[in-house]
């Protein structure tokens, strides 16, 4: 009788073992999914501000270029009254 206890002791510790190992195995399980979602989402962030970026270098040489064409006009005129 002594015996089965103390086998019935060890299984039951090797039970807890497994249980853990499983946890942990699906645990590892889960983290490609875990570090697609966290490349995703850094991926997402920098399109977002390499788009910003662009809009804004794009606003500010559309603004230089209306101005520059402005004052292109306003050098002739001044040249032509003069």
């Amino acid at each position: 009788m002594g015996d089965f206890m103390t086998f019935q002791e060890n299984t039951a510790g090797l039970i807890s073992s497994v249980k853990q190992n499983i946890n942990v195995l699906e645990k590892y399980k889960e983290f490609p999914g875990q570090l697609y979602q966290w490349t995703h989402l850094t991926d997402r962030y920098l399109t977002e501000i390499s788009s910003l970026l662009s809009n804004f270098v794009g606003g500010i040489n559309s603004f230089l270029s209306v101005n520059a064409t402005r004052f292109s006009q306003y050098v002739d005129a001044i040249t032509l009254i003069i």
